[in-house]
């Protein structure tokens, strides 16, 4: 899991054409969060849109062949009986 979480500073489709979603360094990121990956820490841009954080989702999906049927995206709040 680690190996993979620290490919997405090296794969170009997981960034952005401007700037760099993924990195060591917070460097031209305007919001970034440090994430601890065993001895590693990334940097993760987290001022995305909604359709750009969507994207990238989907491109992880695709790329490492994750089961869509066991992955759910919840864009609002939902506050029906479903989901209580």
């Amino acid at each position: 899991m680690q190996e993979t979480f620290l490919s997405f500073i090296t794969d170009s489709s997981l960034q952005g054409r401007k700037r760099k979603y993924f990195a060591y360094s917070d460097k031209n990121m305007v919001s970034p969060v440090r994430v601890k990956s065993g001895d590693a820490e990334v940097c993760v841009e987290t001022n995305l849109s909604a359709n750009a954080t969507s994207n990238l989702i989907k491109k992880m999906i695709a790329k490492y062949e994750i089961d869509k049927e066991n992955y759910h995206v919840y864009y609002k709040a939902d506050y029906s009986d479903l989901h209580k």
